[in-house]
């Protein structure tokens, strides 16, 4: 029962460095002018739908879910 008392600390420490954080931006991005909402995180774009295109053999159309499994075989590794 001696933890119960740290994880509740800790967790109210994230909560309050998130909120710190969420404060901090606002202020910032008010000051420079731009709006809160260029900075959203776009949640409704799939990881599945985005592709990537490989350095080393110029491959395109690579799923971004598979691409380090691409990376390590086309650079030799495995």
């Amino acid at each position: 029962m001696d933890e119960l008392p740290l994880i509740i600390q800790s967790l109210i420490d994230s909560e309050v460095d998130d909120m710190i954080l969420d404060l901090v931006y606002e202020i910032h991005s008010s000051i420079k002018g731009f709006p809160q909402e260029q900075f959203a995180i776009n949640k409704t774009i799939s990881i599945d739908k985005q592709t990537c295109i490989c350095p080393s053999c110029g491959q395109t159309n690579l799923i971004a879910t598979r691409f380090a499994y691409h990376l390590a075989k086309c650079l030799g590794k495995k």
